[in-house]
């Protein structure tokens, strides 16, 4: 019965170093991962998802004390349909895509991009909130921006 399969996650460095050195916060996002049927794993070899260090400073204590109608949103053309076109909205879950009229929103859809191997990329981010909104979110909008995020980067099962 593999329909869903969960993550099973390596943080780079095997340590608190992806949490800017704080253990606790270590703590803290390998407990949501196992709260949510994911697994930590103490290697690279067999995970899905190599967890690094958020360098955007993505979600800033300016930015929670916004309300609702302040924060500025993004989105992306998924799929169109006549002049309709499904969009999904970055840092939110794909439950959210919605449909909009193509006149509203910019863009055409991007050609698929190839699945990349295992283990996917990602930041802290993603960790975080999937516990916000309680389900696992799209990889693609916490991909790192450059390149340092390397799957071999200090330790572990390397590759």
């Amino acid at each position: 019965n593999n329909l869903l399969k969960y993550p099973r996650v390596y943080f780079k460095g095997g340590s608190a170093a992806t949490c800017g050195g704080d253990v606790t916060k270590l703590r803290e996002l390998e407990a949501i991962v196992k709260s949510h049927g994911g697994k930590v794993l103490k290697s690279t070899s067999g995970a899905s998802h190599l967890i690094v260090a958020d360098t955007t400073n993505s979600t800033t204590e300016e930015d929670e004390e916004k309300d609702d109608d302040e924060r500025e949103e993004y989105c992306r053309t998924i799929e169109r349909h006549g002049k309709q076109v499904l969009v999904h909205w970055w840092y939110y879950p794909d439950s959210y895509d919605s449909c909009m009229k193509d006149t509203e929103v910019d863009g055409e859809p991007p050609p698929p991009p190839p699945e990349p191997k295992p283990p996917r990329i990602v930041t802290t981010r993603w960790i975080r909130d999937t516990e916000t909104f309680n389900e696992w979110m799209n990889e693609y909008d916490y991909e790192p921006d450059d390149s340092s995020s390397s799957v071999g980067g200090g330790g572990g099962g390397g590759g």
